[in-house]
């Protein structure tokens, strides 16, 4: 059974549904890694409930690993603002996977290192394990199709 028939990707409304969300999560095809380059009113208006007065935004805007670190904290798995775990698992791959617990779970499906090497989420390359070459290449796009599946099945609920 091919992945997307497993993740029950099975219909033509379904595809759609899928690839329209991928589309809409990697900037077409453009974006494997999220983008948390915010301004001040950016931070206010994505998160207005973590970042309450422009004297705050300020504070974080244009940090990237800080605001991830942030908002993230505590959420997802992850451990708090200085563990680091808003930044190392911050949103990647077709469609944003996100929060250490998500990485666990995508990474066991997958039998791939994905909580150890995060990273490896948004490259196109092969994590630890996979080799090198036309094959390992293959296995990696698979990997990311897989991975996207999974998200999309995951996110349904």
């Amino acid at each position: 059974m091919s992945a997307a028939g497993r993740r029950e990707v099975d219909s033509p409304i379904r595809m759609a549904a899928f690839l329209a969300q991928v589309a809409h999560e990697s900037s077409e095809l453009n974006v494997l890694a999220e983008n948390l380059n915010y301004s001040a009113a950016g931070l206010r208006a994505t998160w207005p409930k973590r970042f309450t007065s422009d004297a705050q935004a300020r504070s974080y805007a244009r940090q990237p690993e800080r605001i991830a670190n942030f908002v993230y904290t505590s959420r997802l798995g992850n451990g708090d603002e200085k563990s680091g775990d808003g930044w190392r698992f911050r949103g990647r791959g077709l469609l944003q996977l996100t929060g250490r617990s998500q990485y666990r779970a995508a990474g066991a499906e997958l039998d791939l290192p994905l909580e150890a090497q995060p990273e490896a989420r948004a490259e196109l390359r092969s994590p630890v394990g996979l080799g090198d070459g036309p094959q390992a290449t293959k296995r990696t796009v698979h990997c990311h199709l897989e991975g996207a599946f999974l998200e999309a099945h995951r996110s349904r609920g």
